[in-house]
C-alpha cells in the first residue's frame, strides 16, 4: 500500500513539473490572478539604455511569463522601447510604457502602464586641476553638466583646501602652506544620480624673491620693462597700460591693466607683498586693479614693482612714488645790517661836498657883513 502511495506521488510531482497550469487547473490549485506589477528601473538617464523588467506582482503567489513592452506615451523623452524591453530615451522627462505579459492565474494577459523618469546625466566636465605654489592663493571651479544639487568630498581633502558649494555650482579653494603632490575626489549628485571625480593637484615650493638695485633711470630691477611680460612666464599675460610717476599728496588713485581675463585674477603684489584687498579696486576690460591714495601714500619715494596675478600667468610693471615738491620762499634781509656795500654810496659824496660848501661860504657873507656894520 505505501509503495502504491509513493509511486502516485511520483508520478504527480513529474506531472507538475511537465504540465504545472495543467494539473493546477485540473487539481483546482491555480496561483491568484495578478492585481499589479512593479517594473526595474524606474528611472533612467538620457541617452543611456536599460533594461526594463518585471520585478514583482501582487498579490504574494501570482505567477507570469511572456513579457512585452510597447510606448504609451513618450513624453517629452523622445523614449523607445523594444518588445524585450530595452528602454532608450534622449531627453529628460516622463515617458509611459505599457507592460503585457500572461497572467497564469486567470490564464490570459494581464496589462499595465508604468512611469519611468528620465533625468540628465551628472558628468563632472573638468577635466584636471591646475598646479599651485605654497602660499599663493588657489582658486578654481568645477563645472558640470546635469543640475548637480550636492557636492560632497570623496574622503579627505588637502588640509589647506575647502570645497565651497552655492546653488549646484562647487569650488576649490585655498593657500597651499606646504609643498608635494595631493589627491583630491569629489561626488556631484542629485536625488537621481552622481556623479564622480579623481583630480591631482602639484603643489611646488613658494618662490624665492632676488633682489637687485635700481637702476639710475629707475627701471625694474628684474629686467622686465614696465609693459612688458615676466622673462620667465611664458603665458602672455602682460601689463598693457601703467600709470605715471604718482606724486605724495596729490590724492589721486594710480591704475594698472593687465590683459588676463577678469575671471582669472587672483591676487596683486607690490614689492613681492600681497596688497590687502581693501587697499584697491579691480574691475573688467580686461583686468583693471585700481590703488587708493591712502595706499600709494604709505609707499616710500622710488620706484615699486606691481604685480598682477591670475590663473593664466601675471603682468608686471613699475610705479613712480615722488615726494611732494618742496615751495621756494623770498629770502628776507636780516635785521640790524643796513649799511650799505661798498661802492653803494659814491654817487652821495659830490652832494655833501656841495652842502658843507654853501654852509660854509654862508657863514663867511654873514660874518663880513657883520663887520661892515661895525
Amino acid at each position: 500500500m505505501k509503495r502504491k502511495i509513493i509511486s502516485a506521488l511520483l508520478v504527480l510531482c513529474m506531472l507538475l513539473t511537465l504540465f504545472p497550469t495543467t494539473v493546477l487547473a485540473d487539481t483546482g490549485m491555480l496561483p491568484p490572478p495578478i492585481q499589479s506589477i512593479a517594473v526595474d528601473p524606474i528611472r533612467a538617464a538620457a541617452c543611456a539604455e536599460v533594461r526594463l523588467y518585471v520585478w514583482t506582482a501582487e498579490p504574494e503567489g501570482a505567477n507570469w511569463w511572456d513579457e512585452q513592452y510597447t510606448i504609451a506615451d513618450p513624453g517629452t523623452t523622445n523614449a523607445t522601447v523594444t518588445p524585450g524591453g530595452m528602454f532608450l530615451a534622449t531627453s529628460p522627462g516622463i515617458a509611459t510604457v505599457k507592460v503585457r505579459l500572461y497572467d497564469e492565474g486567470r490564464q490570459g494577459n494581464f496589462e499595465q502602464d508604468v512611469q519611468i523618469t528620465v533625468f540628465e546625466p551628472i558628468i563632472i566636465t573638468t577635466q584636471s586641476l591646475p598646479d599651485g605654489q605654497v602660499g599663493v592663493p588657489y582658486a578654481v571651479d568645477l563645472e558640470t553638466t546635469g543640475s548637480p544639487n550636492y557636492w560632497d568630498p570623496v574622503g579627505d581633502l588637502p588640509p589647506w583646501l575647502e570645497l565651497h558649494e552655492y546653488k549646484g555650482t562647487a569650488t576649490l579653494k585655498g593657500t597651499p602652506t606646504v609643498s608635494g603632490t595631493y589627491q583630491v575626489n569629489v561626488e556631484a549628485s542629485n536625488n537621481y544620480t552622481s556623479a564622480y571625480a579623481y583630480f591631482t593637484i602639484q603643489i611646488t615650493e613658494a618662490a624665492t624673491p632676488t633682489s637687485a638695485p635700481t637702476s639710475p633711470t629707475g627701471s625694474d630691477p628684474t629686467g622686465t620693462e614696465p609693459t612688458g611680460t615676466d622673462p620667465d612666464d611664458f603665458s602672455g599675460v602682460k601689463m598693457t597700460q601703467q600709470p605715471p610717476a604718482w606724486t605724495k599728496g596729490s590724492n589721486e588713485p594710480a591704475s594698472f591693466t593687465s590683459n588676463a581675463d577678469f575671471a582669472d585674477f587672483l591676487y596683486v603684489k607690490v614689492d613681492e607683498e600681497i596688497v590687502d584687498e581693501a587697499n584697491y579696486d579691480v574691475e573688467e576690460g580686461s583686468t583693471i586693479v585700481t590703488f587708493k591714495p591712502p595706499f600709494l601714500e604709505s609707499l616710500s619715494a622710488g620706484t615699486h614693482l606691481v604685480e598682477i596675478a591670475s590663473v593664466s600667468g601675471s603682468a608686471y610693471g613699475n610705479i613712480e612714488i615722488k615726494a611732494p615738491a618742496s615751495q621756494k620762499t623770498k629770502p628776507t634781509a636780516k635785521p640790524g645790517n643796513n649799511m650799505p656795500a661798498t661802492g653803494e654810496s659814491n654817487g652821495q659824496y659830490p652832494w655833501l661836498a656841495l652842502l658843507f660848501l654853501s654852509v660854509l661860504l654862508l657863514v663867511l657873507r654873514k660874518k663880513r657883513m657883520l663887520q661892515q656894520r661895525d
